[in-house]
């Protein structure tokens, strides 16, 4: 019911000023997962996650919300750099051969293409 209602929302009446947030999520998720993995990956690897969260989330809101501001802090950070290749205007998508021509200039967007298959 709650997804009839979102399409409903944002496809029928054409009303997106409420969910432009996720808006950089959707338009670039491949270069979000590759900076979580890697981001998150030197986080656990330099035990930074660990001090970011002894020294600086603990201290000002607690053991258990200092562990729910730690969950949002990530997202968030990944959501600023999706906004920022949105504000550049820049697509990164896996396209295959065929669809290269027809995707270089999307509706404003530059796209680039990351691989190709088939």
């Amino acid at each position: 019911m709650a997804l009839a209602l979102l399409l409903y929302i944002i496809d029928v009446k054409q009303n997106k000023k409420w969910f432009s947030f996720f808006e950089a999520f959707g338009a670039n998720p491949l270069v979000i997962y590759v900076f979580s993995c890697i981001v998150g990956g030197l986080l656990v690897h330099w035990h930074i996650h660990t001090a970011v969260f002894n020294n600086l989330f603990n201290p000002l809101f607690g053991n258990y919300f200092g562990s729910f501001m730690y969950g949002v802090f990530f997202p968030v950070v990944q959501w600023a750099v999706g906004i920022c290749f949105v504000k550049k205007k820049n697509l990164y998508k896996i396209i295959n051969q065929n669809e290269k021509k027809k995707c270089i200039h999307m509706s404003g967007y530059a796209t680039y293409v990351v691989g190709s298959s088939g």
